[in-house]
């Protein structure tokens, strides 16, 4: 099991924007056939806290205590479909750790001397993307968020992830909405994060 306390509240910052940026946009008029394209976004996460919380057990928001096994960050940001035009997203996300870290595994990295350099863990989440052009998606993924190369930290950064996502409901012109989503991101600061991705959408 890996010691994950310490290093929480920078992990949820880092990856909570970056597990969501599945490729957002369809085409401006929707046909009975699929729709593929690319996306671009840029954006900012916050961290919100660990959990569970409650009554006997012994997790704190801020990550301290012996029974948290997940934290959760909430994201903001601005990107570009292609077809599709710009966007906003806002969302959240969670990172599952597991108890004592048992949902932890290493990325396969080394320090030099020996120790694991860097390790990986599953995320999910949910997004609101709405377009500049009219219309709106609502989105669940899942995925992986890994610290890149050796890296004595728990996880990074740098970061990099990879999400696959589904869109769950869409309004206006993205009603009956059907889409799924591949994406990668990556952070090199554990603030910032830089998304790209490919979706297929029909309707």
């Amino acid at each position: 099991m890996y010691s994950v306390r310490a290093n929480l509240p920078r992990w949820g910052v880092t990856i909570a924007f970056a597990i969501m940026l599945c490729a957002w946009f369809v085409a401006p008029t929707l046909a009975e056939d699929l729709h593929l394209g690319h996306s671009v976004v840029s954006g900012t996460s916050s961290f919100v806290g660990c959990g569970p919380v409650g009554p006997g057990i012994d997790c704190k928001a801020d990550c301290s205590g012996t029974a948290c096994q997940f934290s959760s960050s909430t994201f903001t940001g601005t990107g570009k479909g292609d077809p599709g035009g710009p966007f906003t997203v806002t969302g959240t996300s969670t990172v599952y750790f597991g108890f004592n870290g048992f949902a932890v595994t290493v990325n396969g990295a080394a320090n030099p001397d020996g120790s694991p350099g860097g390790f990986c863990a599953p995320t999910f989440g949910t997004s609101h993307v709405v377009f500049a052009n009219g219309g709106a998606i609502d989105n669940e993924s899942k995925g992986e968020v890994c610290s890149v190369g050796s890296n004595a930290t728990f996880l990074g950064p740098p970061i990099t992830t990879h999400e696959s996502s589904v869109a769950i409901s869409g309004t206006g012109k993205f009603a009956g909405i059907q889409c799924s989503g591949e994406d990668t991101a990556t952070s090199s600061d554990g603030v910032h994060i830089i998304s790209r991705g490919e979706t297929v959408c029909t309707k």
